[in-house]
């Protein structure tokens, strides 16, 4: 996301990728020269001057205040992270990760039940911010419809014309070639995936994070 940012802003920073794994420890995050720069240790970081900052969706706005102030964006970026983002990582972590630790296909509720959260708010998307423009805000791409595109992969699109049109306009002004550069994998972090103590790592974490969904479940009810 912060890469097509950048790229649509007009914004020149001096970029450098970082090697990444999946489980701790590993990884040019955990280096003495990265901790030098962030003791979070976490990827995406912005330093600006002697300005440093970490987490995705602070660094978006910082650039967006500061070279584009659109509040409706802001009310965009405010709105997803703990709606389209958390349940599209949610679905895709049920739908894609569930059977490769777990051997077996997610239970038929939960998925059905996440895959409806995650519907609910894309009905909200198009009804609130996309309604009948071109974009999320307005005739013209922004950060929003980057942060979004991004999200949304995780969308059945079949039923959904306006969002297929939508996501066509999005990814023909960014470039296909940009789009598939900004996600491309890391070769050494998927491999990983192999290590049988990284292994066991995730499956601890993903068994954790299903019990924590049954406990809020369980509250809500």
């Amino acid at each position: 996301m912060i890469h097509l940012q950048m790229y649509f802003n007009c914004i020149f920073l001096e970029k450098e990728n970082i090697s990444l794994k999946k489980w701790k420890f590993h990884g040019q995050q955990y280096s003495d020269e990265f901790g030098k720069v962030s003791v979070m240790r976490k990827v995406p970081v912005m330093k600006d001057g002697s300005f440093i900052l970490t987490e995705s969706i602070a660094i978006l706005q910082y650039l967006l205040q500061k070279h584009r102030p659109w509040a409706r964006v802001n009310e965009y970026l405010s709105w997803q992270h703990m709606t389209i983002r958390a349940q599209g990582s949610k679905v895709f972590l049920l739908r894609a990760m569930f059977p490769i630790i777990m051997g077996s296909e997610a239970p038929k509720d939960k998925m059905d039940a996440a895959v409806e959260e995650l519907k609910q708010s894309v009905d909200l998307l198009e009804q609130k911010f996309l309604q009948d423009k071109a974009f999320l805000v307005s005739d013209r791409i922004c950060v929003a419809d980057v942060v979004a595109v991004v999200e949304l992969m995780q969308v059945q699109e079949d039923a959904r014309p306006k969002l297929v049109a939508w996501r066509q306009r999005v990814t023909a002004e960014l470039g296909p070639k940009l789009f598939d550069e900004a996600h491309e994998g890391d070769p050494e972090g998927e491999r990983v995936i192999a290590d049988t103590a990284g292994q066991r790592s995730f499956t601890f974490n993903l068994l954790k994070f299903f019990c924590l969904i049954c406990l809020c479940e369980t509250w809500k009810n």
